[in-house]
């Protein structure tokens, strides 16, 4: 009896490891949850970029640390319900800071059409408001001049915004040449005001690899990808002839899909 009670427990064993086995694994994703951008020109505009994600893995916080004052700008993410950016709200540690930021992004049809501006002061008046409409002609989303191209899944392909300089406002247009491999944010779905706000009205394009699903081979400047053991891009090098201006470091997060 003991013999046949040992066998029927090593069949019992057996069919659930089978079982388990035969259980789907769930399909697992990189997403970057962290950017270190050293710039070899520039010392200030070094920064290290943090990105958390709600349960969606939508990018639901993006904070940037400036190296060198510590300084911290805070970008809360928030959405509607049926998956577009409906709020970013801006906060910023600078001594300077007016207050608290708040975009608000409208739809029509699927589309963005305008955004909403209201900045409240730290003891809580309103101190500032305004309101942007957004034009589209596939592929150009157009703000007050800046335009952005974008493919069927929101990727950038070209971007064009103005930048302060001491003798004015200047118009740059940068074009993004990719190429078929992965990109630093492959796993993440673009969407279309974080584009806006980030890469031609913060003009942070690179700086969050214009949240390219695609690997980028040309942002105004060469890139040099480095790929680390799993096949993620580690790190980007820009360069011009002899000359590196910056060097980007990305660390992931391990995600269910």
């Amino acid at each position: 009896m003991k013999t046949k009670h040992y066998i029927f427990i090593l069949i019992m064993g057996l069919l659930i490891s089978c079982s388990k086995d035969d259980d789907p694994q769930p399909e697992m994703g990189w997403f970057p949850a962290k950017i270190t951008k050293t710039d070899y020109l520039t010392a200030s505009d070094s920064r290290t970029i943090n990105l958390e994600y709600n349960t969606l893995n939508q990018i639901g916080k993006i904070e940037i640390t400036r190296t060198e004052t510590g300084v911290k700008d805070v970008f809360n993410v928030s959405y509607n319900s049926v998956n577009q950016v409906e709020t970013v709200q801006y906060s910023s540690t600078d001594p300077s800071s007016e207050g608290i930021r708040t975009y608000t992004f409208n739809y029509e049809s699927g589309i963005l059409v305008s955004w909403d501006t209201e900045t409240v002061a730290h003891n809580g008046s309103i101190i500032g408001s305004g309101f942007r409409p957004v034009d589209y002609a596939h592929p150009t989303y157009t703000i007050e001049g800046r335009e952005i191209d974008i493919d069927l899944y929101n990727n950038i392909s070209r971007m064009k915004g103005y930048i302060n300089t001491a003798s004015g406002y200047l118009f740059v247009e940068k074009f993004i040449h990719r190429r078929a491999e992965a990109g630093v944010f492959a796993d993440v779905e673009p969407k279309v005001p974080l584009q806006i706000l980030f890469t031609v009205q913060l003009w942070m394009g690179i700086d969050l690899y214009a949240f390219s699903q695609y690997e980028i081979s040309h942002l105004q400047l060469p890139l040099e990808t480095i790929r680390n053991q799993d096949g993620q891009i580690a790190s980007v090098l820009t360069t011009s002839g002899n000359i590196m201006y910056a060097k980007y470091e990305y660390e992931y997060e391990r995600r269910e899909k």
